[in-house]
């Protein structure tokens, strides 16, 4: 077997090498972390890979891969931590840094030497124009996501936490730095008439290093405690890797016994936390009028919600439905908003068979007995319609939505 992208013996990722360019400070979150001004002033956070991958001497600080195989974008600071109000060290993550790109399609079985940095692109694979950056981030995009982890941390869901946004006015392209200005911009008109017209028309059009027409690149700073989500540990079993799930969970066990109000718990009562904790959070979410819209591998060891650019009101996405003529179709026998809502929330419900996935996964890690599927499911959605029954006003219920389709047996007797 190939070595991962972690030190099978320290667990430690590998390292890549960045470099800072020219940016600018957008927004800081000095509440929660009042020492982070200081540490952005000083471009102690770097912003962009660089095409090495050994950290030469003259470079004071390096990133590493934080061993999220399908996040090639974001890195975690190696030894830099932030600390929060309640004493609380936090490490560091940067997203839209460019991009780590794989030559292997076996994300299982990947090779650090796999690994180069491509920077940032829209090819797809077939080499055909992709309406997505590969590997940046957009500032809009950004500023959503802060909005978010407000909304959520107000609400008393568990987040990891935003740190700060830096605007970028310079990319790395190769061993070049490019003002972003000079980066050649491509309309959404014409954008659209490249991917309608066939092959043989289209004309040649830079698609490598060319951004659309509205596309703010910048950087995205966030905290996590611990960064394994659940996917890693799905990884993990397939690559029959006990240890690294005992590692990360123990350590997800010992962090989280550091919080106000918690205590330290043993592997059974963690997870029998974690997963009414998750059915608790998302049933807040979802009666406060939110979903996620991508919550399926973004939950991470320590039970937070991360990656919050994505999530909607359930009146945006109502509105954005009705625009869609196959939506109206589908709906015209239902009342529309109650059929919207309906399948949005269900989408963030499917997580649960993510989540069931992971809490018996662990179990046979930590040789701890075996739980039914139903049994998990059941303290799920009794903590989802707990809180969100709390949150609409009603009587406590489970909502339909919640009752996955083709499921139906996880749900008996609930």
């Amino acid at each position: 077997m190939k070595e991962r992208l972690y030190n099978p013996k320290t667990l430690e990722p590998q390292p890549f090498v960045t470099e800072a360019v020219a940016h600018e400070v957008e927004s800081i979150n000095k509440v929660d972390f009042p020492e982070v001004a200081e540490l952005v002033k000083n471009a102690e956070i770097p912003l962009f890979f660089r095409m090495y991958k050994v950290v030469p001497r003259d470079k004071s600080f390096g990133i590493t891969v934080d061993g999220e195989e399908t996040h090639f974008r974001t890195g975690k600071i190696r030894n830099t931590f932030v600390t929060d109000r309640n004493g609380l060290r936090w490490i560091i993550s940067a997203k839209g840094m460019g991009l780590l790109d794989s030559h292997s399609e076996d994300m299982l079985d990947l090779n650090y030497d796999d690994l180069t940095v491509r920077h940032w692109h829209r090819e797809t694979s077939d080499g055909k124009r992709d309406p997505k950056v590969w590997g940046l981030n957009d500032m809009a995009s950004i500023r959503h996501a802060e909005k978010y982890y407000e909304i959520f941390e107000k609400l008393g869901i568990r987040v990891t936490k935003f740190i700060a946004s830096a605007r970028l006015k310079s990319l790395i392209i190769g061993d070049t730095t490019v003002p972003v200005q000079n980066i050649p911009r491509i309309s959404a008109e014409e954008d659209e008439a490249f991917m309608r017209s066939p092959p043989s028309s289209r004309r040649e059009i830079p698609l490598t290093h060319s951004l659309p027409e509205n596309f703010d690149p910048g950087i995205e700073i966030d905290a996590f405690r611990i960064k394994t989500r659940l996917d890693q540990i799905h990884e993990a079993t397939q690559m029959k890797d006990s240890s690294y799930i005992r590692t990360n969970v123990e350590k997800a066990i010992t962090l989280i016994s550091e919080e106000p109000g918690m205590s330290n718990m043993s592997v059974e009562e963690y997870l029998n936390w974690f997963v009414k904790k998750i059915g608790e959070d998302l049933g807040t979410m979802h009666g406060a009028g939110h979903v996620h819209g991508s919550l399926h591998s973004n939950i991470t060891l320590d039970c937070r919600i991360t990656d919050l650019d994505s999530p909607m009101t359930l009146d945006e996405i109502c509105a954005e439905d009705r625009k869609n003529p196959a939506k109206r179709i589908e709906y015209r026998d239902f009342i529309f908003e109650e059929a919207s809502n309906y399948d949005a929330m269900q989408g963030d419900v499917w997580s649960l068979i993510d989540i069931i996935t992971f809490i018996k996964e662990v179990r046979a890690a930590f040789s701890l007995p075996e739980l039914s599927d139903a049994t998990i499911a059941r303290d799920f959605a009794n903590a989802y319609a707990r809180s969100y029954s709390t949150q609409r006003g009603e009587d406590l219920r489970v909502p339909a939505h919640i009752r996955l389709p083709g499921k139906e047996e996880l749900f008996e007797g609930i």
